[in-house]
């Protein structure tokens, strides 16, 4: 049954929404011409539903690239040159997370200015979209992809199985430390062939009540809310379980999902350790991902 919704993504098939077809289509026409596009408007008026769907439609023909500014400082935006030099430490961030690039493939001291940025991009890009292929085709199948989604259900459990199983494979020998934010750019590319056309996800950084979750997602009538985070220690894995529970109830919800990024060298390392939680009536797959 759909119902109206003011706040974040809406959903086809979950709410009711505007036709934005056309809109989709001039889009597209904008970005096969080659030109550069900005939406610009006020809160509430659909720019996240319009970015989802353009990223549907964008990914049948192109690799898509997300990358966001919210973590920029002012300083970035005062000189082109800073601009540059920023741009290319986010490329960075967002490339190294998914191990399909080296941080000195992004460290140019001569892009100070657009025309060169332009340059560096095509070049640096073009090598990354064949890499990505490449690493795509070694992490999932299509018989993988039906087997999580068979008979129109998402199988959450399975798939978070498998994405800790996976890349515990590829970046077990990375030494770096993921922030939260790159973890979740992990999960995120792991997560879009398998909703891609049928589902969309949606980050959320604050929920009503100033608590913060993670991903949200929506596969045909169904919803799941995954929590991702960083292993701090017992204590602080157990405040996780609180913050998830009291974000349930606030949803109305029984069931919740926590994924845990473990970077501690123990004899567990690399052995995906997946337990249910119980409380307060609702339920929390715990899956803690080893490296």
């Amino acid at each position: 049954m759909r119902n109206f919704n003011v706040t974040g993504l809406c959903v086809p098939g979950r709410h009711y929404m505007a036709d934005t077809g056309e809109k989709i289509s001039r889009i597209m026409q904008f970005v096969d011409n080659g030109y550069y596009l900005n939406i610009n408007l006020g809160r509430q008026y659909g720019k996240t539903t319009t970015l989802a769907l353009l990223d549907e439609h964008l990914s049948k023909k192109y690799s898509v690239i997300r990358i966001s500014f919210e973590d920029a400082d002012d300083e970035m935006f005062k000189t082109a040159q800073a601009f540059c030099q920023g741009l290319l430490s986010l490329c960075s961030k967002y490339l190294c997370a998914q191990n399909l690039s080296n941080s000195d493939d992004w460290v140019d001291s001569s892009v100070t200015d657009f025309d060169p940025l332009n340059d560096f991009l095509n070049k640096t890009i073009n090598y990354f979209v064949s890499e990505q292929k490449t690493a795509n085709n070694l992490i999932i199948s299509d018989s993988l992809i039906k087997s999580i989604t068979a008979k129109e259900h998402f199988d959450m459990p399975l798939f978070l199985e498998k994405f800790a199983n996976h890349y515990y494979e590829i970046y077990r020998e990375r030494d770096v430390k993921f922030l939260e934010r790159e973890c979740r750019l992990l999960f995120i590319t792991y997560l879009v062939p398998y909703i891609n056309g049928t589902g969309f996800y949606h980050l959320e950084s604050e929920t009503r009540d100033g608590e913060r979750t993670d991903v949200v997602i929506d596969y045909l009538t169904e919803q799941f809310i995954v929590e991702l985070k960083l292993w701090y220690g017992e204590v602080a894995h157990e405040d996780a379980y609180e913050q998830l529970f009291g974000y349930l109830d606030s949803k109305n919800k029984g069931l919740g999902y926590l994924l845990t990024f473990d970077f501690r060298k123990t004899e567990n390392v690399g052995k995906p350790q997946i337990n249910w939680v119980e409380r307060r009536g609702k339920k929390i797959l715990d899956v803690m991902v080893g490296f």
